[in-house]
């Protein structure tokens, strides 16, 4: 009987999966569960999709992967690991294994439900759907803090005085998309033929979650998410880095910090808004960047406004980036959604670098290419830019078959 691993990617109101064949990690199924707990929930498992009631729940989800997978695949399917993506590992140095038996690592990723509150919570509640669902199987956490943990010390500790109260973890940076970038990372060094240990690159990951990543000789030595997922780049719904006062001038000072809760996380109002209805959703109305693309050529305001702000973040720390590798990086790369979607996006910030002698290759229909790592830059570009396409679940299953 054929060995699976499944891998999974959760967020509050959506996951993706890839169903691997053990050993050779060749997929055998992949899908996406979206819009949980919504009227347009709905379970999509290669061309097959469902719609699904209402009140499907992360758990419900996770037994209606499973018996489509069966149906896909057939009965005989038997899977023997389950990685899951876990956003915040805090300090772990490596993958963390889940069993029926043993589960004491799961309180201490409750407990860090509040520095990443949009996806530790609901993550943690499909492991548990899994240890009960499928008992037998082995749980390997996976940690996007994990490619951080090369971070200088400078880098990563913040300017502040000793905590007033107890936290679970230290106060500090701990980067994330750490799976992603280590993905990326892997893919780009063999585009190069180059050893990881010798292949320093600066990453815009840029999707609804935005991110960037400078990368030195393999290690990661500066990012910009920080003790949660919100510092950094504006995304979606996140207003990335603010004036830590800003907040207070939302609300008032007592109104920030009242609790609010929804789909079983609880959080401050200050912290909540920053994350839900800031970003793009709070200058525009919309979370979708081709609409706001789109609307900007048209000639609206508020939709330019927000592109501006958004390639302004990016070559602030592209700027920052290219000053602390001293040295040319081997390439500047844009992945994620918008990333690998927007060419326009694209352009507007490599022509912003045309004083470093940045070309692009404008012949090329980049983000129809299928290829995982995809050359846009020109021949005459000092500096080589790409495209690269991103498998966190690989990463997840690639992890745990090395452990």
């Amino acid at each position: 009987m054929t060995e699976y691993l499944l891998a999974l990617n959760c967020g509050s109101s959506s996951f993706k999966f890839k169903l691997f064949e053990i050993p050779s990690l060749s997929v055998a199924a992949s899908g996406q569960a979206s819009a949980i707990g919504t009227e347009k929930a709905a379970l999509k498992i290669n061309d097959d999709k469902h719609e699904l009631e209402k009140t499907e729940s992360h758990h419900e989800i996770f037994q209606d992967v499973i018996k489509g997978l069966h149906k896909v695949i057939g009965d005989q399917i038997r899977i023997t690991t389950i990685t899951h993506r876990i956003v915040h590992g805090a300090n772990e140095k490596q993958p963390m294994v889940i069993t029926k038996d043993h589960q004491e690592g799961l309180k201490l990723m409750d407990q860090l439900s509040s520095f990443a509150p949009l996806h530790n919570h609901h993550a943690v509640l499909v492991v548990r759907s899994a240890l009960e669902i499928l008992p037998k199987a082995k749980n390997v956490l996976c940690f996007d803090t994990l490619f951080h943990q090369t971070l200088p010390q400078e880098v990563k500790t913040y300017a502040i005085g000793k905590p007033e109260i107890d936290t679970p973890i230290p106060l500090q940076k701990y980067g994330f998309h750490g799976l992603s970038y280590a993905s990326i990372l892997k893919s780009t060094a063999k585009y190069l033929r180059k050893e990881i240990s010798q292949t320093s690159l600066i990453i815009c990951h840029l999707g609804s979650g935005a991110s960037m990543c400078c990368i030195k000789n393999g290690k990661s030595i500066d990012t910009s998410m920080g003790l949660t997922p919100l510092e950094g780049l504006p995304g979606g719904t996140r207003s990335g880095t603010v004036d830590p006062s800003l907040v207070f001038h939302l609300f008032g000072q007592s109104e920030a910090a009242k609790d609010v809760s929804t789909k079983g996380i609880t959080a401050s109002k200050g912290e909540f808004a920053l994350n839900k209805n800031a970003g793009f959703q709070g200058m525009t109305g919309t979370t979708d960047f081709k609409e706001i693309s789109d609307k900007a050529a048209q000639g609206s305001k508020p939709h330019q406004l927000a592109l501006k702000v958004f390639e302004n973040r990016i070559l602030h720390f592209l700027g920052a980036y290219l000053l602390l590798l001293k040295n040319k990086p081997d390439a500047i790369i844009f992945s994620g959604g918008i990333g690998e979607k927007s060419a326009e996006l694209r352009k507007d910030v490599v022509q912003e670098l045309d004083y470093l002698d940045l070309k692009l290759d404008n012949t090329k229909t980049e983000h129809d290419s299928e290829e995982v790592v995809y050359e846009i830059s020109g021949k005459q570009s000092a500096i080589k830019v790409l495209r690269v396409l991103t498998d966190e679940e690989l990463q997840c299953a690639e992890m745990a078959q090395e452990l």
